[in-house]
């Protein structure tokens, strides 16, 4: 077994995006690689797209929406079994620059202390605007921030320890995931990213931002009310697992009256099915209400 890298794509309706993402893949200058698409019973024409256009990947038809987490954790234990060094997690709307994967490959050999490495992400079309440039995390409103700007900003060219990366790009080294774990699948989509770049950071072998590898990426906003039930509500599920007590004490009332003002806004926009999926999150996250929900 020659191959040193398995990328990991779990895809559900993604069929638009993944053209792009899987010849992104073919033109890498890295080839010792592996493909696995986990499909999450898309409705689409996903699965027959992989079969018929990427033979070389290895497809696991789902026959039911598992979730993010648990997708990624079936092939990531497979990932496990094989020896490899690294496991690419790949959003199925990302594109990766020819040289990213050789890029991240490089110096997640030099930078051996490190468990987790990402690129820089870019927004796509708009490549002149940054997705994630490194990333933190503010637990006291149980929020993410990227290093996000325009590609002209002197931060976004320094490689380094970032305290979070971005679940759709990151390259994980088989011993850091030996060590911690696999994902938890608690959350089922939004937030497993946040919760194991904390995990890094706390065994000691954190998250690593590397500038030089490119990759681009066309979604990412929460648009339907599916993603912002799951996004809000594992708000509560990620502050609860790693937030102090005084953290806590401040992020409550903050996200009941921060939520609250979006389900109104939501309802005045006469946006009701999304202002429902935020109550219906933020009711979850009080009641401590985890895994596949809606």
């Amino acid at each position: 077994m020659n191959d040193t890298v398995t990328i990991i794509i779990v895809n559900y309706n993604g069929e638009k995006f993944l053209v792009d993402c899987m010849d992104s893949i073919r033109e890498q200058t890295y080839k010792k690689l592996q493909v696995i698409v986990f499909d999450n019973d898309s409705a689409d024409g996903s699965v027959e797209l992989i079969r018929r256009k990427y033979p070389e990947a290895k497809l696991i038809d789902g026959d039911k929406n598992i979730g993010y987490c648990a997708a990624n954790n079936y092939c990531l234990n497979e990932f496990l079994e094989s020896q490899r060094k690294y496991a690419l997690l790949l959003n199925a709307d990302m594109i990766l620059q020819k040289d990213c994967l050789e890029s991240l490959i490089n110096t997640a050999d030099n930078q051996k202390e490190f468990g987790i490495f990402s690129p820089r992400i870019l927004r796509f079309p708009e490549t002149d605007k940054i997705w994630y440039a490194g990333g933190s995390i503010d637990f006291k409103r149980g929020i993410t921030r990227f290093g996000t700007g325009k590609i002209d900003a002197a931060f976004i060219h320094v490689p380094g320890k970032t305290e979070f990366v971005c679940g759709c790009s990151m390259l994980i080294r088989r011993t850091f995931m030996e060590k911690i774990g696999l994902f938890d699948p608690d959350f089922f989509a939004y937030y497993e990213d946040a919760d194991l770049s904390v995990r890094a950071n706390n065994a000691g072998m954190g998250c690593y931002y590397e500038p030089r590898a490119i990759a681009y990426h066309k979604g990412g906003d929460i648009e339907s009310p599916y993603s912002a039930y799951y996004y809000h509500r594992n708000r509560f599920l990620f502050v609860s697992k790693h937030a102090t007590f005084l953290q806590r004490l401040y992020f409550y009332p903050f996200i009941i009256k921060n939520q609250v003002m979006h389900i109104l806004k939501f309802r005045k926009q006469g946006k009701l099915l999304m202002a429902e999926s935020l109550w219906k999150g933020l009711v979850d996250g009080l009641l401590n209400r985890v895994g596949k929900i809606v």
